[in-house]
This record gives C-alpha cells, sequence and structure tokens, in this order.
C-alpha cells in the first residue's frame, strides 16, 4: 500500500518513470511491475513517457491518506478521549479498507 501511495503521489500531475524510481525508492525492474499493475486497474495512465495518476488513482490515495491519519491517531493517541470511540472507528477502519480493495 505505501509504494502505491508513494508512486501516486509522484505522479500526480505528471512523471517519468526516473523521478517515480527516486521519489518512491525503488528500482526499475520493481517499478515496472508495480506500474502494470497499476495501469491495468486504471489507477495509473500513461502518456508516452509521462504517468499520471488518475481519479481512481486519486481516491486510492485520499483513502490511504485517511487510513493513514486514522491508524497514526491510535498508535500515538492523539484524540481527545471524549471523542475515542473504538466501535466507530473499527467501522471506519474496516470501510477505509473495503473502499482501498474495491479500488483494485
Amino acid at each position: 500500500m505505501d509504494i502505491a501511495a508513494d508512486i501516486f503521489r509522484m505522479a500526480l500531475h505528471g512523471a517519468l518513470k526516473t523521478r517515480i524510481v527516486y521519489g518512491a525508492n525503488l528500482n526499475f525492474r520493481m517499478l515496472t511491475d508495480y506500474l502494470e499493475r497499476l495501469e491495468k486497474a486504471g489507477l495509473l495512465v500513461r502518456d508516452g513517457r509521462i504517468y499520471k495518476t488518475t481519479h481512481k488513482g486519486r481516491k486510492y490515495l485520499e483513502r490511504y491518506n485517511e487510513l493513514k491519519d486514522l491508524l497514526g491517531a491510535y498508535k500515538n493517541c492523539n484524540f481527545q478521549p471524549e471523542n475515542y470511540d473504538p466501535p466507530n472507528m473499527e467501522k471506519r477502519l474496516e470501510l477505509l479498507l473495503r473502499e482501498l480493495y474495491m479500488l483494485f
């Protein structure tokens, strides 16, 4: 999930493979595999040598960031006790995971 999110961030406004390799900390072989899968899933599009995050890829990135924030708040206890609602957090977590899964 982290690698896909890094690729989407790098390609938000269009990026060459080289930029994505360095930004996502991957080698070219690994990146090629990821790009093929993400293109096939409709999360990335290639225009010549430029890769761009699609609307669906942006949606994935939004849900990924929400999930990361939720897990970070839970892990670091950066939430207010009056807002702490484990069943609600579990439902939100389940929903985010389901949405991420459905995007692939």
